[in-house]
């Protein structure tokens, strides 16, 4: 009798119980999605500081692309614990009243979903990298520009 199959979703970092994997799986890929102050100017840097910027993985299924919620209603909590295990570096900062000095963020997928209450402009953030996660946009190409021997025609 031929025993029935099941599709099991392995993360890349997902430990392997026998230690060995037959046939083929992606190698864990990133992208760096930058801001454009012309496209996102509420992220425009301040003076003197870099754009932001984020790498992100760049090898996610359409399972986990649906998983991640893309709406003005959709709660911020659900989109940060959606998003977080894919944002693996960025340059974000925070101010510390405390100290009275900006200090590293630690990106989602090190210090979880969290993380992004500690941004400013948090909002603006999240729209950012979830057009960047959920629909692959070409986020660093400048506003009006093309890919190279894009004729426009469709």
């Amino acid at each position: 009798m031929p025993r029935k199959s099941t599709l099991v979703e392995l993360e890349a970092e997902a430990p392997v119980s026998n230690g060995h994997v037959t046939g083929w799986r992606p190698a864990v890929t990133t992208r760096r999605a930058t801001v454009d102050a012309e496209r996102w100017p509420g992220l425009a840097a301040a003076d003197g500081s870099e754009p932001f910027w984020a790498e992100i993985r760049d090898d996610l299924s359409i399972e986990q692309v649906d998983r991640i919620p893309y709406s003005l209603d959709a709660p911020l909590s659900e989109m940060w614990a959606a998003m977080a295990p894919y944002v693996v570096a960025w340059n974000a900062v925070g101010y510390q009243p405390t100290t009275n000095t900006w200090e590293p963020i630690p990106a989602p997928a090190v210090g979880g979903p969290d993380a992004f209450k500690a941004l400013p402009k948090y909002a603006a953030i999240t729209l950012f990298l979830a057009q960047a996660l959920k629909f692959h946009a070409d986020l660093n190409l400048p506003k009006g520009r093309k890919r190279s021997g894009d004729t426009g025609a469709g």
